[in-house]
């Protein structure tokens, strides 16, 4: 008779952001669930995916966004943090 072993290894990752602001500037809050809004520049970082790809998910899913004065698109953290669970 044969004997077979079987070792089973698990592994687990978590992944943790941590985002911070200079004082001088002012948090901008989602009008639509109050998260706090990031450029899609930021947004685009965190993710380590082109700029593209940010305005692609904003046409395609239902992210909370706003455009600024100053042509700046901001996207809600709660966005991103859900295509973050998600992939």
């Amino acid at each position: 008779m044969k004997i077979i072993k079987k070792t089973r290894i698990l592994v687990e990752t978590k992944r943790e952001i941590v985002i911070s602001q200079s004082p001088s500037n002012e948090p901008f809050i989602c009008e639509q669930c109050g998260g706090q809004m990031m450029t899609a520049q930021m947004t685009a970082k965190l993710l380590s995916v082109n700029i593209r790809e940010i305005y692609k998910l904003l046409e395609k899913e239902n992210l909370h966004f706003s455009d600024s004065q100053l042509e700046v698109t901001h996207i809600c953290s709660s966005a991103f943090s859900r295509i973050l669970r998600e992939n």
